[in-house]
């Protein structure tokens, strides 16, 4: 998620984490009750392991590059080697650990909201490429330094990264939204404004519903209701010069049959991408001049690391998702992940990727808990 005390640490903070976890894993091994134990782990090793080095061989990287990709490969090692009842518990602590944090940072936003004077410093992001006002429990970009209601970020590099991280972390969560800490990850991604956030929120509602095994027409009717509502109030509130119009409504308009919110990239790239899916790169991807081209999106992946690359990764998330319980938590995870691949490419990242396989891999619901469910809706 590139928070800003971290950024430094951007390029080498695999090998400290490796570290860390291969001494965790000697001690664990001492231990009667092993939290390193799950045998399910050789197959989506394998699978992440050639995905990496693959990516690492096609981006001509250095030395430093494929001990990264090894390092990396260390990390996911251990996550599938750790035992599967554990990991919720761990997604868990991960949300109430991240929800607290946000309680402080959205309680100084809002201070800094309505008025008081906060101390700050000007920082810019390692690529910079990003130029904000740092005041140091949340970042304001610059661009939005003199609006009304600023999109919150927290201290992350991009309000997207941290509504699609909650959004996320939701998704593991069904069924206990009301706890306090989900009720903070909700509301941190509505005042982030994100658009790719709030599909996959809407997506998230009914696939949980779902996968609870709960009765959705009323839930999808009153979902509508609400949703319509608070639309076309935005249209009347302040003459309709409001954050909803200006950041989420105004870019889901059709312009000459584009979605106005279409950013991901930019004309250009646009153009070369055509050409090169005509092209014989298109099997092995190209190199991209990332001061001229577009930034992100399945498009970026696919000329990147071509159709084999793709075709690498998608074998990556049908192998880890194998040892799924739930045949309907993974197919809810698999769409969703569908769906970031296809905003912005980057689908395994950790903030992404393990909520998401936590997701694919979770228990289903109990017998009596589908019954109180069907009693309840």
């Amino acid at each position: 998620m590139n928070p800003w005390p971290l950024w430094r640490l951007s390029t080498t903070y695999m090998v400290f984490s490796s570290a860390f976890i291969a001494l965790a894993m000697i001690i664990d091994r001492q231990l009667s009750n092993r939290a390193f134990s799950d045998g399910n782990y050789i197959y989506p090793t394998v699978a992440f392991f050639v995905l990496a080095f693959y990516q690492t061989m096609i981006g001509n990287g250095n030395v430093s590059s494929f001990i990264a990709a090894f390092c990396n490969c260390f990390i996911f090692f251990s996550f599938f080697r750790y035992k599967a009842e554990l990991r919720q518990r761990i997604v868990t602590i991960i949300c109430k650990g991240l929800a607290a944090f946000l309680c402080v940072s959205i309680t100084f936003f809002f201070l800094y909201i309505i008025g008081f004077s906060l101390p700050n410093q000007s920082l810019v992001s390692p690529d910079e490429f990003y130029y904000f006002t740092n005041y140091y429990l949340f970042l304001i970009d610059d661009r939005t330094l003199f609006a009304f209601f600023p999109r919150f970020q927290s201290i992350f590099i991009e309000p997207s990264q941290l509504g699609t991280a909650c959004v996320l972390l939701l998704q593991v969560q069904r069924g206990h939204w009301k706890k306090w800490y989900n009720s903070i990850l909700l509301f941190a991604t509505i005042i982030s404004f994100s658009l790719g956030a709030y599909a996959y929120l809407f997506a998230i509602i009914f696939l949980n519903l779902w996968c609870n095994r709960k009765k959705m027409i009323r839930k999808v009717m009153g979902t509508i209701a609400v949703l319509s509502t608070i639309v076309i109030g935005s249209f009347f509130y302040n003459g309709g010069d409001n954050l909803l119009q200006d950041l989420i409504i105004a870019r889901m308009e059709i312009n000459d049959g584009e979605l106005a919110g279409n950013n991901r990239t930019t004309e250009n790239f646009d153009k070369e991408y055509d050409s090169f899916m005509q092209s014989s790169d298109v099997l092995f991807g190209r190199q991209r001049d990332n001061s001229e081209f577009g930034n992100s999106g399945y498009k970026v992946y696919i000329y990147q690391y071509g159709v084999v690359g793709l075709i690498l990764l998608i074998g990556f998330f049908v192998v880890s998702y194998r040892k799924g319980k739930d045949r309907r938590a993974e197919i809810s995870s698999l769409i969703v992940a569908s769906m970031v691949f296809i905003v912005d490419g980057f689908v395994v990242w950790y903030c992404r990727y393990i909520p998401l396989f936590c997701t694919a891999t979770s228990e289903p619901p109990t017998t009596d808990q589908q019954e109180l469910s069907v009693s309840a809706s």
